[in-house]
């Protein structure tokens, strides 16, 4: 037995004992709409059966690493939102890329790579037509951060609030309309206890799609007003299963208050309503 060889099998029966002795998630996503983040723990998938699994991210060319340890004979695939929107119109589902192994990583199945587009991206844990596996997925990278998933944003959030931009610090709590004038800025704020749970921002504006906005954490906007070259943690983007031109979702282990520029991108007023919600946060 050579010393890949052996290091394999230790890693298999490590594996076998970890699988007993865990509990492994009763949830496992099956198509876009419901991929979400992948789980702490082991996951079982049978013969036949796709998890699906998602990540925002930046678009900024950092490298992102998927992992995957495997009791089995399972794989996972790589797909870009682009590509996921071709497969939902009726086309092929062809990937960016898949899990390989690599003598130099522990991980059973590695794949990393970049993108120079935000969006939500998504990995697709599947198992060939017969027997089944167990996996742990591991997503991570400089800019990656797991937004709520597409089904569970469209049962929770709420109403659409008006939110007002009398003045250049107006927070969350305000419920009077404004509007913005060409090329203009607003900064709401609210606050979060930084304990993980996930936030979720929606924005609606008249005419649609004038309003844009961004994200950023305390630490990001004390820089920024100290005049340094700093870029926000998120953008609002389209997303067709929640309410309004632009959404963002994510969370962080950091509290604070944190901050949302809406700009007036087009060539005339614009007026909008926002709705900030989600575990933690306080107005």
């Amino acid at each position: 037995m050579n010393g890949k060889t052996g290091r394999k099998a230790v890693a298999v029966v490590l594996s076998a004992l970890i699988v007993m002795t865990s509990v492994v998630s009763a949830f496992a996503a099956t198509g876009p709409e419901s991929a979400t983040a992948p789980d702490d723990g082991w996951m079982s998938i049978e013969a036949g059966e796709s998890h699906w699994y998602t990540f925002r991210d930046e678009g900024d060319n950092n490298q992102i690493n998927v992992e995957m340890d495997v009791v089995g004979s399972a794989g996972f695939a790589v797909y870009t939102p682009a590509e996921v929107a071709v497969w939902q119109n009726g086309g092929e589902l062809d990937s960016i890329g898949i899990g390989t192994s690599n003598d130099s990583l522990s991980a059973d199945l590695f794949w990393a790579g970049n993108f120079n587009q935000s969006g939500d991206y998504y990995v697709v844990v599947s198992q060939g037509s017969s027997g089944s596996s167990d996996y742990q997925l591991r997503i991570s990278g400089a800019d990656v951060w797991f937004p709520v998933p597409a089904a569970e944003m469209t049962a929770n959030t709420p109403a659409m609030e008006s939110e007002s931009v009398a003045d250049s610090s107006s927070t969350a709590a305000s419920t009077d309309p404004n509007s913005l004038l060409p090329s203009a800025e607003a900064v709401v704020s609210f606050d979060y206890d930084g304990k993980a749970g996930q936030i979720l921002v929606s924005l609606d504006s008249d005419p649609d799609s004038a309003i844009t906005f961004s994200v950023w954490t305390p630490s990001q906007w004390q820089l920024r007003s100290q005049g340094q070259d700093v870029d926000p943690i998120g953008r609002g983007s389209a997303n067709d299963y929640v309410a309004g031109d632009l959404s963002w979702s994510g969370n962080f282990v950091e509290s604070g208050t944190y901050y949302l520029i809406l700009t007036n991108g087009s060539s005339q007023n614009a007026t909008y309503t926002l709705a900030i919600s989600g575990d933690g946060v306080s107005q």
